[in-house]
C-alpha cells in the first residue's frame, strides 16, 4: 500500500528547496533523492490508478499530467526529441517558485529532478537520467528536462555549460 499524501504550500517546498540548495552539493543531493522517492511513489500510485505497464506513450503521459494535476504539481507536457532523447515541460511545478520567483536566492528543480528520474526509471524498468535545462525560477516560462541516457545528458550538460545553444548542443555539434 501506497504512503499517504501530504499537502505542502507550495512556499513551503520553495523555502526547503532554497534552503537545502543553500546548504550545497548534500542539501542538492538530498533534494533529489527525495524527488526520487516521490517520483517511485507517484508511479506505484499511477498503476492501480490506471494500469499504467499496459498503456502506451500518449496514455502513459496523459495518467501522468492527470496526476500530477492531481497532486498540485501542475500540467505535464511531454515531447520526444529524437530516438534517444525527450523533453518535458513542468509549466507550474511548485518548486520553481510563484510570485517569489525575482526574490529567489537559488534556482533549479532538484526536486523535480529526482521525481522524474524516479517514475521514468521505474515505469522504463531502467536508468534514465533527467537534465534541467530551463527553470521558471530563473525567469523561463516553465522548467524544461531532458530525459535520456546519463551519458548523453551529461555531453549535452557540458556543452551547455560552454556557452552552446541547446539546440546544438542536442545535436553534439
Amino acid at each position: 500500500m501506497p504512503d499517504s499524501v501530504v499537502t505542502l504550500p507550495s512556499g513551503v517546498l520553495v523555502d526547503l528547496a532554497d534552503r537545502c540548495a543553500a546548504a550545497g552539493e548534500a542539501g542538492i543531493a538530498a533534494l533529489r533523492e527525495t524527488g526520487r522517492g516521490l517520483g517511485l511513489s507517484i508511479y506505484d500510485v499511477l498503476v492501480p490508478d490506471a494500469g499504467v505497464d499496459a498503456l502506451d506513450s500518449a496514455e502513459f503521459w496523459a495518467a501522468v499530467g492527470q496526476k500530477f494535476i492531481e497532486l498540485g504539481l501542475g500540467p505535464v507536457r511531454y515531447e520526444q526529441v529524437d530516438e534517444g532523447l525527450a523533453a518535458i515541460s513542468l509549466v507550474a511545478f511548485p518548486e520553481a517558485g510563484g510570485e517569489e520567483i525575482g526574490e529567489r536566492s537559488t534556482a533549479g528543480c532538484h526536486l523535480g529532478t529526482g521525481l522524474l528520474g524516479g517514475l521514468l526509471s521505474r515505469a522504463a524498468d531502467q536508468s534514465i537520467a533527467v537534465l534541467e535545462i530551463e527553470c521558471r525560477a530563473d525567469g523561463s516560462h516553465g522548467c524544461w528536462f531532458l530525459l535520456g541516457a546519463q551519458e548523453r545528458l551529461e555531453a549535452i550538460h557540458e556543452r551547455l555549460i560552454a556557452g552552446e545553444p541547446i539546440e546544438n548542443a542536442i545535436k553534439g555539434h
